[in-house]
Formats: C-alpha cells, structure tokens, sequence
C-alpha cells in the first residue's frame, strides 16, 4: 500500500457458476472489507479505508464465496495502487 493512500479498491471477476470471496486485510492481520459474487452477481468491488495502515504492507485473500465454486478469478487493484502481488509479505518490496 503506497504512501499517501486514504482509500482503495479491490476487484473481483467471476463467471457463472464460478463465483469468489474477497477478503482485504490490515497490516496487523485484521480483516477491515470483504465482498463475494454470486452466480447472477459477476462482479464485487470492496472498499477500504488505509487508515494508518498506509505505506505497509496488506494482505487480500482470494476465497470461495458463499455459493457455487472456486475456480476462474479475476482480481484487479483499484487507481493508485501498484499492479503487483507477492505470496509472503517477506517478498514484497517498496519503492525507497
């Protein structure tokens, strides 16, 4: 999460009977937003507020929804956040 940032987004894209979960967390690991497909809901968008959390680093979690299955996903950042995923935080890097 940048500097500077006070809100953002996160995106979801699903198809049919492949439906998602959104789960954003804090940097000490609380979940603050979470949103879900549906399989006539294709798409979720969750917003979240940075909050002192700016500058560190966050987690978003990819997870089966509440109806139909896991499968096909695409995620997308919302405006001002950089388009790049580490899988452990130890592999994140910042721009000094």
């Amino acid at each position: 999460m940048p500097a500077g940032i006070t809100e953002f987004q996160v995106r979801g894209r699903s198809f049919g009977a492949e439906t998602v979960r959104l789960k954003v967390y804090d940097p000490n690991g609380e979940m603050v937003a979470t949103g879900q497909t549906t399989p006539t809901v294709e798409q979720v968008t969750v917003d979240a507020a940075a909050g002192d959390g700016a500058g560190q680093t966050w987690a978003v979690e990819v997870a089966r929804a509440d109806e139909g299955v896991l499968e096909d996903v695409r995620l997308s950042l919302g405006e001002g956040l950089p388009p790049v995923f580490a899988f452990v935080p130890e592999h994140v890097f910042t721009k000094q």
